[in-house]
């Protein structure tokens, strides 16, 4: 049992449609990466990162850290700032 409003009330159609096109998105990119890795899941390791530890030896663990562990995280809640006002908004829906 949940205790999210959402839940208990129908999903409006404007969250229906950005929830869709997120699903959409993701499938391509799960897609695209298992093309890449030709259907290969977790075979060798992301070349950002062997480039990376190749450019910068000795601080190549830092670097990925801020890099990629903080730097994607303003980049998430951008990305996620579109759904929470689909989901939210009282305003009509209008074609």
């Amino acid at each position: 049992v949940s205790c999210h409003p959402r839940t208990i009330q129908p999903m409006p159609p404007r969250l229906l449609a950005a929830s869709g096109l997120v699903v959409l998105w993701s499938a391509g990119l799960t897609y695209s990466y298992f093309r890449r890795e030709r259907w290969r899941f977790g075979e060798r390791q992301d070349w950002r990162y062997e480039k990376m530890s190749r450019d910068f030896p000795r601080s190549w663990w830092l670097l990925s850290f801020f890099a990629v562990g903080l730097a994607q995280q303003p980049m998430l809640v951008g990305i996620s700032l579109p759904l929470f006002s689909a989901a939210f908004s009282t305003l009509p829906w209008t074609l």
